[in-house]
């Protein structure tokens, strides 16, 4: 997909829990830790102009990061698939193709979801599962 834009046209949003926000919130605490990856919410959301402020995201069922080591953004979008509520995740690698949005999958929960940059993540460093099991992430 070319932006942002298309994929909330192209998908039934569905807003991120309390639960998904405290989620994702230690996920980037313990990637961060690990020093794996350093995450910033992505700037093409102001950009494209979905969002004043990157607090609007959790209600918009969409988050998106850029990973400034690896240079991927992730765009993690809650939403609805045939009557069942899905985590789709898009990529954008700003090395090879910046103006692509690939999809990598629907997921049945968020922690699936996270695990497609975990074990991209696990080749540089292979205690990613330990921390975040430890961490209770591992549900």
């Amino acid at each position: 997909m070319k932006d942002l834009k298309e994929i909330i046209k192209k998908t039934k949003r569905v807003p991120f829990s309390k639960d998904d926000t405290d989620f994702f919130g230690k996920y980037l605490m313990v990637v961060d830790k690990l020093k794996v990856a350093a995450m910033r919410p992505d700037i093409a959301l102001k950009e494209e102009g979905i969002v004043k402020s990157y607090h609007e995201c959790p209600e918009l069922g969409l988050m998106v990061w850029l990973d400034q080591i690896s240079n991927v953004s992730l765009a993690f979008v809650k939403n609805k698939k045939n009557n069942k509520i899905i985590y789709s995740l898009y990529t954008r690698d700003y090395e090879e193709n910046k103006s692509l949005w690939k999809n990598e999958g629907d997921y049945s929960t968020f922690l699936k979801a996270t695990n497609w940059f975990s074990k991209a993540q696990s080749l540089a460093e292979p205690r990613i599962f330990e921390a975040l099991k430890i961490a209770g992430l591992e549900k």
